[in-house]
């Protein structure tokens, strides 16, 4: 194999010939495929030295195009799933082949709900994954209505997911009024 990868990047043929030939200025000489066989020329020795370059190429390469570990998922997931520490191992992938939107640790995953079915084995994007929301759509969340002087708690319903200290909509039950409020880390509604 290594002979006809030689040939073929000296000569530009993907087959070693079957009848004798010359290849590049006399330096290797195939005989035939049966018996293959190389003979250098009697005054040069750096065709051995190319010969244990691509051997040691061929051992070296790998290591080198594999050199980043990400982490990847041991079993695909589904949408909604929550990635636990047993899910992740890492992989060894070449550079070139990741995006800069891979995520490149562990913990980036570990607590991440799947925003979408992630299969195993692959690199975890960004956008595959969100943190969980404290409030999911459609639930009955409590809300607090604060004002000067007064704090009124009640009920609603939530009309989007939502994350500690970010602002979503919900539904008064009782009017049936859509109103904004900030989500806490308890997961209740602050209404100011």
């Amino acid at each position: 194999m290594t002979i006809k990868i030689i040939t073929h990047w000296l000569t530009g043929q993907d087959t070693v010939p079957t009848d004798p030939v010359l290849v590049r200025d006399g330096i290797w000489a195939v005989k035939s495929w049966k018996h293959l066989q190389v003979e250098p020329k009697a005054d040069s020795h750096w065709p051995f030295m190319l010969l244990a370059l691509c051997v040691m190429a061929s051992f070296l390469l790998p290591i080198l195009a594999w050199g980043v570990e990400v982490p990847v998922l041991k079993n695909s997931l589904s949408r909604g799933d929550i990635i636990s520490e047993s899910d992740v191992t890492v992989r060894s992938m070449p550079e070139k082949s990741i995006s800069p939107r891979v995520l490149r640790r562990a913990a980036e995953l570990v607590g991440k709900e799947a925003h979408r079915p992630i299969r195993a084995g692959i690199p975890v994007y960004d956008s595959y994954v969100r943190t969980p929301p404290t409030i999911r759509k459609n639930g009955v969340v409590d809300v607090i209505y604060k004002a000067p002087g007064m704090t009124v708690l009640g009920t609603g319903k939530a009309l989007q997911d939502g994350v500690s200290g970010h602002s979503i909509r919900f539904m008064n039950p009782n009017s049936g009024k859509i109103v904004h409020g900030e989500v806490l880390a308890d997961g209740r509604i602050l209404v100011k």
